[in-house]
């Protein structure tokens, strides 16, 4: 339970701008979200849904979206580890 706790609720100067990415970003996102050309995964991740209707350009777009989500999140889930690691030392 304390290590679920602090999975929500750890936080350094790198977290908060990795959250602060991501939550600009949505913004971006969302639209894809509500048409169902943006998944959640259940390993984390952001993938492709039905792109059906969009052009190659939309699609590239998208998937530089998708890219960037995917890298932060990455980066963040590595550093909120980091984080747990350091403070139980």
């Amino acid at each position: 339970d304390a290590w679920a706790e602090d999975v929500t609720t750890v936080s350094n100067p790198t977290i908060r701008a990795l959250k602060q990415k991501m939550k600009s970003r949505y913004a971006q996102m969302k639209p894809f979200y509500q048409k169902g050309m943006l998944k959640e995964g259940n390993n984390g991740y952001v993938s492709m849904g039905n792109t059906g209707g969009l052009g190659l350009k939309d699609k590239r777009n998208l998937k530089s979206l998708i890219d960037a989500e995917n890298n932060d999140r990455r980066s963040l889930y590595a550093e909120v580890a980091k984080a747990l690691i350091s403070s139980t030392s």
